[in-house]
């Protein structure tokens, strides 16, 4: 019998309903019941209205239909994230998602790709991944309904509308028997031991609990104000701190890919929506004004501006603890990462799943400490990831960029780099978000590689490897000849229900 009869979430948005959404799911068989407080007052932070792919899977695991969800938050299909300028300027590659080659004969595939380049094959490696090859063609097909086929090989995330996806998971959450309340938090209250007894609203209506997820966003009203943990400035690594953001017109064929582009002081990105497209602008405000960046933002959007330039501050990191005492905080109430890599929703399913997996039947530190371990691990994993895309540039044309030329990083993220020169080896740890044929992307895409490939490889057979490795490109193309374009494929399937 669990000790939590009721659960508080403060805070609505995509952090709030979707939690909500994940608990009324978890707990529907049970007598747990859930409120969520809000206020129409504190709008939606949204600084990137993108996915990756172990969003479809968490939203198949609370039963919701992907089709179904895309329809209703008008979205489109992400097969990955192109990267223009970053290495250098009028250089651009791919980071596409899924797997990339085919091991053979228990050959890791990067090693033999390796071994083939230095003898001379000028086969590119994103040749050998089937989302990179579909967004090239703007094609899109669900991997599942291509078995037999390299496409079975891709991975698909989703690029959608912030307040749609809110307004989703409320209706879902609400049909479950979540309780929303309308108001502002005006005092957290607490017990003699230190853990959150009740909230109180400004209409000293007291809203009380047995377990709090602080979903309240930068301002952590629970978690940091009234439990007093510390945030952890990570600016050093990642120094963008501001975002103007504007809507425009829908593309007509849009592509199935989130569009990053270095700027001077940081970088822009463009996502196609079926009714709208998203952009906005990353900088630092130590190198670039508001106004500059509006500027930049507006000369280099595609389509009509449908709203003003609106501006978001933020700072990179943690708080110290996601969980403590009898609250979580999810979302941006427990750390903020650039979107970049497009992860904050990824990170906010996280941190509801890790504590479905640790849910205690009373209070147990040694299950605060595993949390905020876990916790801890997949934000600096994370962190290195994004660091990477920026201190790899060869680019020093402004002060931003010659910083990250010569920033001292990371010693995990430092290490990784130095094994990978070496002999393409790549650290991996427990859970970790991305895989090596995420690194080796973004490493490939920015002119690292590694200088020997895995010496067994040359105690082997090689040749009938290498004739299948040659073989994998031209049965990628052959594959995607069947498949629609990705505009075609929404049109057919999973057109927008809304218009608003």
């Amino acid at each position: 019998m669990l000790a939590i009869k009721k659960i508080v979430i403060l805070g609505g948005g995509t952090s709030g309903w979707f939690s909500a959404a994940v608990l009324a799911h978890q707990f529907k068989k049970s007598s747990i019941s859930i409120e969520l407080v809000e206020s129409d007052q504190i709008g939606i932070i949204g600084v990137g209205e993108a996915t990756i792919p172990p969003f479809i899977d968490a939203l198949q695991s609370i039963d919701i239909d992907p089709i179904d969800f895309i329809r209703e938050t008008q979205s489109t299909f992400k097969l990955g994230i192109k990267f223009t300028d970053w290495k250098t300027l009028d250089h651009d590659y791919l980071h596409p998602f899924g797997q990339i080659g085919q091991d053979f004969n228990h050959q890791n595939f990067y090693q033999s790709w390796l071994k083939l380049s230095q003898q001379g094959s000028q086969l590119p490696l994103m040749a050998f991944s089937p989302s990179a090859v579909m967004c090239d063609n703007n094609k899109f097909a669900f991997p599942n309904q291509m078995p037999q086929t390299p496409i079975q090989a891709s991975a698909f995330a989703l690029h959608l509308d912030a307040r749609l996806a809110a307004k989703y998971f409320r209706k879902y959450a609400e049909n479950l028997g979540v309780k929303r309340t309308e108001g502002l938090v005006e005092d957290v209250a607490l017990d003699d031991s230190g853990f959150v007894n009740h909230l109180t609203l400004q209409d000293n209506s007291k809203i009380s609990g047995d377990f709090f997820f602080d979903c309240s966003g930068f301002r952590a009203v629970i978690l940091g104000d009234a439990l007093g943990v510390e945030f952890e400035d990570w600016s050093e690594y990642l120094t963008v701190n501001k975002a103007v953001t504007v809507q425009t017109s829908e593309e007509e064929d849009f592509p199935t890919f989130t569009e990053s582009k270095a700027q001077k002081y940081g970088w822009s990105w463009r996502i196609p929506l079926q009714h709208r497209t998203g952009n906005g602008y990353v900088f630092d405000s130590q190198y670039c004004s508001v106004e500059e960046a509006k500027q930049t933002l507006l000369d280099t959007v595609k389509g009509v501006p449908l709203t003003e330039p609106q501006l978001v501050h933020f700072k990179t990191g943690m708080m110290q603890q996601s969980w403590k005492k009898n609250c979580i905080g999810i979302g941006l109430a427990s750390g903020f990462l650039e979107p970049l890599e497009s992860t904050a929703i990824h990170m906010i399913t996280r941190g509801i799943k890790q504590f479905v997996r640790m849910i205690p039947k009373q209070h147990d530190e040694i299950l605060v400490d595993e949390y905020n371990r876990r916790m801890r691990r997949d934000f600096e994993e994370i962190r290195d990831f994004l660091v990477m895309h920026y201190c790899l540039t060869q680019r020093q044309d402004t002060e931003f960029w010659k910083y990250y030329r010569e920033m001292l990083l990371p010693k995990g993220l430092r290490h990784k780099l130095e094994l990978f020169s070496s002999r393409g080896l790549l650290v991996t740890g427990e859970e970790d978000l991305f895989a090596n044929d995420n690194w080796y992307s973004v490493l490939e895409g920015m002119g690292i590689r590694a200088k020997n490939y895995d010496p067994l490889l040359d105690e082997i057979e090689f040749e009938e490897i290498a004739a299948k490795i040659k073989q994998i490109p031209d049965s990628i193309l052959k594959a995607i000849q069947s498949i629609p374009g990705h505009k075609e494929f929404i049109d057919k399937f999973c057109p927008s229900k809304n218009v608003d």
